[in-house]
C-alpha cells in the first residue's frame, strides 16, 4: 500500500483511479487535506 496526501478538492479525481480516504481531513497551510490509501495487490 502507498498513502498519499491530497487537497481535498482533488479526492473525488484520485477515488475514481482506486486510491481509498484514509483517516480525517486537517489543514495544512491552511488548505483541507486527506491522506488517501493505493493497493498495488489490487491491480494485479
Amino acid at each position: 500500500m502507498t498513502e498519499t496526501l491530497h487537497h481535498i478538492h482533488a479526492v473525488p479525481f484520485h477515488a475514481r483511479h482506486g486510491f481509498q480516504p484514509e483517516g480525517e481531513v486537517y489543514l495544512e497551510a491552511g488548505i483541507s487535506h486527506l491522506a488517501m490509501m493505493f493497493s498495488f495487490e489490487e491491480i494485479r
